[in-house]
């Protein structure tokens, strides 16, 4: 089951970025530079699962086209910080506008008392890496289900 949700979300952002010539790291770079602004390259290589190379072609890419940019952190000039830029928010904001539209339309479908436990398994099968990313950057989300992590 969450195969196909996953393949059928994927699919809406994949049409987009296909037709620009981008791929599903791109996205996933926009969008923790959208959800998160200011992580660092370092942080984006981790939540990823990706080698210091495999983020080096796509965020020169990336940076190419406009769609992000890299500031060094105030307090660790060394610390590469990635935003989005105009064209990249509207273009990252067009591209979750399809996948919002589905995902709402499944909750209409599910009903508001289901959500809860949705969130629960959702959280539940993260890593423990991944909920202190979510509790640092979404913590109102994440404290409202109060999941233990191991």
């Amino acid at each position: 089951l969450f195969l196909f949700a996953h393949l059928r979300l994927a699919a809406d952002a994949d049409e987009e970025l296909a037709s620009l010539g981008l791929h599903r790291t791109h996205h996933r770079i926009l969008h923790l530079a959208a959800r998160a602004p200011g992580t660092s390259v370092g942080e984006i290589i981790g939540l990823l699962r990706l080698t210091p190379q495999g983020i080096q072609g796509p965020m020169r890419r990336l940076i190419r086209d406009g769609l992000i940019e890299q500031r060094s952190a105030e307090r660790d000039r060394r610390k590469r910080q990635i935003y989005l830029t105009e064209k990249g928010a509207k273009l990252q904001s067009e591209i979750a506008a399809k996948q919002y539209e589905r995902i709402l339309r499944a909750y209409e479908i599910a009903g508001a008392d289901n959500l809860d436990g949705f969130f629960r398994v959702m959280l539940a099968l993260i890593d423990a890496g991944d909920a202190e990313y979510l509790k640092y950057n979404h913590n109102s989300l994440f404290m409202k289900y109060q999941i233990n992590m191991p």
